[in-house]
Parts: structure tokens; sequence; C-alpha cells
């Protein structure tokens, strides 16, 4: 119940003055304005107002990078997106500015994944409008504008140029992917959702302790600190500690529970390092609290701290080494294939100093 001292400052005392050590709470002071005040604003409108006025407090005075109002389609979408729900095609991507897209993933019984789209492939095109020269934010509005359409991408893919046209839909994201590039295992974090140590068993289950690994946490936030904290035990646990070297890649998009895995990884592992380029510093995870039966409020909640007790808050996570993902890249003509620049970054990184 949120308490306002002071509120009827300069107010002549009248028909609803508050008994001298008492409190309103907001709802009572809403149904007196509502009922007394000459203009007689709308309840709904007073709620409103409150409302806004908390966000901005949290916002601007406490610094709450979270805080906001959420719909109640919102609001289930975020709890959804923390389980791995995502609406779409199906396709990871990194946005090359200036260049075009490159698909990263394609998962498994999505359209792109019908159409036979492939990881490594370039998508040139969008609707007809060509993404060369085109900055990341034009791009990202291209890409994200289907809501509920039909898409046309132009892809390069093999040397060879054609278009699909996917109608995007439901899916889930497994919580973790894997890979093997050579002598190395790539492990990609989507999500630490209820699958994630389950899948991060599986992921790890044939590849020895002393082999060296990647860990992709790019863009990795939403799930639940139980999951992290036994994921991370996993690979720094007695007698499960990850003997060969680690590189975790990490990037503004690593936020609250990911940084809290990586953080975590890098203090328990002493061959584990940070590449790429900085995390978002946020240390808390979200939670919510519903205002309304169509809206919902969401704060920064549980803090987070490192086994040290430190913290990233606001500073993010310190690098190893930064890697930018898009140096270069632009001078690529199509159809060359996009390298990932971190990834293979942190490739080298463990197979040598």
């Amino acid at each position: 119940m949120w308490i306002i001292p002071g509120l009827f400052c300069g107010w002549v005392a009248g028909a609803f003055a508050v008994e001298a050590g008492g409190g309103a709470s907001i709802d009572d002071i809403i149904g007196q304005l509502a009922a007394h005040q000459a203009e007689r604003p709308e309840e709904g409108e007073l709620r409103r107002a409150a409302l806004q006025g908390i966000l901005e407090f949290l916002q601007q005075e406490m610094g709450d990078p979270a805080a906001c109002l959420l719909t109640e389609t919102e609001y289930q979408n975020a709890l959804g997106a923390a389980r791995g729900d995502r609406f779409g095609v199906g396709i990871g991507v990194l946005i090359v500015p200036e260049y075009g897209i490159r698909i990263m993933e394609v998962f498994p019984g999505t359209p792109a994944a019908e159409a036979g789209l492939a990881p490594g492939a370039v998508i040139t095109g969008i609707d007809s409008v060509e993404l060369k020269g085109r900055g990341t934010q034009e791009i990202q509005a291209l890409l994200g504008r289907h809501v509920e359409g039909v898409a046309s991408f132009d892809v390069m893919g093999d040397g060879v140029p054609r278009r699909v046209r996917l109608q995007p839909v439901r899916y889930r994201v497994p919580a973790v992917s894997s890979s093997q590039v050579e002598a190395t295992r790539v492990v990609r974090v989507h999500h630490f959702g209820p699958d994630f140590v389950s899948g991060l068993n599986r992921a790890l289950a044939s590849v020895p302790r002393g082999a060296p690994l990647v860990i992709d946490l790019r863009d990795t936030s939403g799930g639940t600190k139980s999951q992290v904290l036994e994921g991370a035990l996993r690979l720094t646990g007695p007698g499960t500690a990850w003997q060969g070297t680690v590189t975790l890649v990490v990037n503004a998009g690593t936020r609250g529970l990911g940084e809290l895995f990586a953080g975590t990884l890098r203090q328990g592992l002493q061959n584990a390092r940070l590449l790429g380029t900085s995390t978002a510093g946020v240390a808390s995870v979200p939670a919510y609290y519903r205002v309304s039966p169509d809206l919902v409020l969401e704060y920064s909640g549980e803090r987070l701290f490192l086994q040290d007790g430190t913290t990233w808050e606001r500073i993010g996570l310190l690098l190893d080494v930064v890697v930018h993902p898009f140096v270069g890249l632009a001078m690529l003509p199509p159809p060359s294939p996009v390298p990932d620049l971190q990834v293979d970054a942190a490739i080298q990184l463990v197979r040598g100093p």
C-alpha cells in the first residue's frame, strides 16, 4: 500500500482532512478526489496519473530501468518469453549495419525451417527493400514490422539468390542449442527457462571436461535464478568443474540473469574469460504487480550479486577481450558469407593464448 505524506500540505482543512498521525492510501485519495474535487475527475484517470507518478519516481529518482506499465498482452508475452515462447518466422539473426542480416540459427518446425533456410545464409532484402546501406535501426524496423502478415525475404545462400515468403507463427525456442566447430563445442544459451539445466547437460554430455568450450550468452536474459545457479554449478561444482578453457561471449543484450550466469562462471572457473562488448549492467530480476484487470506494473525485483558479494549494477561485467561484431563487415560484397567475428574470436581464444 502506497502512502503519500504531505499530499494535503497547503490545503484548507475540510471535509476530507486526514487525521493527525494517519495516512491515506492511493485508493482512499482517488476516491475522495473523485467525489469532492471541483472538476470531478474520473477515478480511472486519477489512477493512471498516480501510476505515472510512481513510474517517474522509480525511473528518475530510483534509477530503475525496468519500471514500466504493461498491458495484459505485454505481460503474458513477457512471461512467455522467459519460457522461450516467440512469435516470428523462426530464425536467430545477426544484423550487420550497411550490409544485411546473417541467419545464425534456424529453429526446427518453424516457417524458416520448412522453407529450407539455413545458418550462414544472408538476408539481403525484405519486401523488395534492399538492406545494403541501411543502419541497424532501419533493418530492425523492416524485420519487426510484420506482426501478423506475410513477409518476403531475399536470401543469398551458397551463392544462390532466392526469394521466400514466410508467415510468422508462435513457436518455442529451446533454452540451449549447440554445435561443434572442429574441436570446440559452441553452446548457445537462449534463455534460462525450465529446460535450461537439462539442455545444458545434453549439450555437454559427450564433451570431455578438458575440452575447449565457448558459451554464447548474447541477448540472453529471461528465466529463473534457480536454473541459472544450478546450471552454473554444473560447470563449477566439485567433481564437475570444467577443466578446459572457457570463453563466454556477451553483449549489451546480456542482462540480469545472463550477467549473473556469466559472472558466476568467470569467478568459479580459473580458465574462463569474457569476450565481446559491454553487458547491460542490470543486476536484478523483473517483478510484477497487477494494478488492474488489464494493467501490470513491472519493476526491478530481487537484487543479484556474484558469489563474492560484488555487483555489476549500471556498469556491466568487466571484459577480458573486447571484440565488436561488425568491424569491416559492411565492406563485404554479397554473396560473401558474413562471419560471426565474436564467436570466431572466442574459438581462437579457447584454442590458444
